[in-house]
């Protein structure tokens, strides 16, 4: 990622160079986009380049970075919190609006071809997990409040399994993007909430039981 010589750069030019590389990066891929159309693309020199950027990976880990944080920061959650089933819905519902966003399938396409480790560092070393933390955070708390989360368990952990359930779920699914259309769309949102809910959800049990871990971790609380 990059240091202090691009943020020092005024927020136009830094603008300037990510949306060429973006535009580049969605068109031609990561692999075949051009270093050299992006530096004519969006009016700098070679050597600034270089002097902002140490290679074309570095380039691309600030444009998901940058574009992501840009993405979830625009988000607005208004969860329906009177009952159980009106949580659920509603969550269900908004990840349905995320996903159909124009920035969130730029995003995907911006990583599809990127290994799981490329796309890990990028989100660990990006200001990418404490927007996660907020949003989803919020979500769990309400979530809590109708009484459709579970209140054994520890609010931040109740959080972090959700971060990370979904973080593992969008890596899985990168690779099969180009295949995905508004049929199969519902589908997938709805497996990824069914697999939450089955965590998350108070009265989810196997056999009439619920889980041992929901006996034992008020413990730990």
């Amino acid at each position: 990622m990059p240091g202090s010589r691009f943020y020092n750069l005024s927020e136009e030019k830094q603008a300037r160079i990510l949306q060429a590389a973006k535009v580049e990066f969605i068109e031609k891929g990561p692999v075949k986009a051009s270093l050299n159309r992006i530096i004519k693309n969006s009016g700098i020199s070679k050597g600034a380049m270089y002097y902002y950027f140490n290679d074309k990976n570095d380039l691309l880990a600030t444009v998901l970075d940058t574009f992501i944080k840009s993405f979830l920061d625009s988000m607005e959650f208004n969860l329906d919190s009177s009952s159980i089933e009106t949580y659920w819905s509603s969550f269900t519902s908004t990840f349905f609006e995320i996903f159909k966003t124009t920035e969130f399938q730029e995003i995907m396409t911006l990583s599809k071809g990127l290994s799981p480790e490329f796309l890990e560092d990028i989100l660990k070393d990006s200001k990418y997990p404490q927007i996660n933390h907020i949003w989803i955070g919020t979500m769990i708390k309400s979530g809590i409040e109708a009484g459709a989360v579970r209140k054994e368990l520890p609010e931040k952990l109740s959080i972090d399994i959700t971060i990370h359930l979904f973080s593992m779920l969008d890596t899985w699914l990168i690779p099969y993007f180009d295949n995905i259309n508004e049929e199969i769309m519902p589908v997938l949102i709805s497996a990824y909430i069914e697999i939450l809910r089955g965590i998350l959800e108070p009265d989810y049990s196997i056999n009439g039981e619920k889980l041992l871990i929901f006996k034992e971790i008020t413990h730990l609380k």
